[in-house]
């Protein structure tokens, strides 16, 4: 299926005018995770969204980071978190090897790639890493407002075997309060821009 670029241009357009109301249909066609076997998948990507201030996890990651654990507990895989916040001699890296630890991740099955800067590169010093570690099948863990970027990358990038993880609770989904209604509007337009770019700069793209 060819993507429409239209698709996703008028909801960026329009999206600013829209009045209080529930983020979930914006979501529809940025969320494309899928329910993970127990026997698929040889790697977990864990896609990072950055530290608060005082090394807190961020929303984003943290929610993608306990995606990672529940996968991990249905079957022990290989972690790799990519974040620019985990580059050689950080002090968020030890704690989040430790919170890791915690849930019951074996640090051993932990690995860091913290040069990134952005989504693509997340996605390839990913690809590289799991090459390197000769592994086939790879599990994107992001955030729902995220997975259809990301998809669109790795296919681009070539991932021969993927796929997306299901999210089934995520930050995105609340809007109990105006400001955090508003920051996840700011999320799923930004995403429809960055798609929208993507799309242009890449006519033939498909999502599925």
């Amino acid at each position: 299926m060819r993507i429409n670029h239209a698709l996703f241009l008028w909801p960026a357009l329009v999206m600013m005018s829209v009045v209080w109301g529930c983020t979930q249909p914006w979501l529809d066609t940025l969320e494309v995770g899928e329910a993970i076997p127990a026997d698929y998948g040889d790697v977990i990507l864990v896609l990072g969204g950055g530290l608060r201030p005082k090394l807190n996890f961020g929303f984003s990651t943290a929610e993608r980071l306990n995606l990672a654990v529940a996968l991990y507990r249905q079957r022990q895989r290989i972690i790799i978190v990519s974040d620019g916040s985990l580059y050689e001699d950080s002090p968020a890296v030890p704690r989040l090897v430790a919170w890791l630890t915690t849930q019951g991740v074996d640090p051993d099955h932990v690995v860091l790639e913290g040069k990134s800067q952005n989504t693509r590169e997340n996605l390839v010093n990913g690809l590289s890493l799991t090459l390197k570690m000769g592994m086939r099948q790879v599990i994107a863990c992001t955030s729902p407002y995220h997975q259809a970027r990301v998809k669109l990358i790795m296919r681009q990038l070539g991932y021969g075997d993927f796929r997306i993880a299901h999210m089934p609770v995520s930050e995105v989904r609340s809007n109990a309060a105006i400001d955090k209604w508003l920051r996840n509007m700011r999320l799923v337009l930004r995403e429809y821009l960055a798609i929208l770019r993507f799309c242009l700069a890449n006519p033939g793209a498909a999502l599925t």
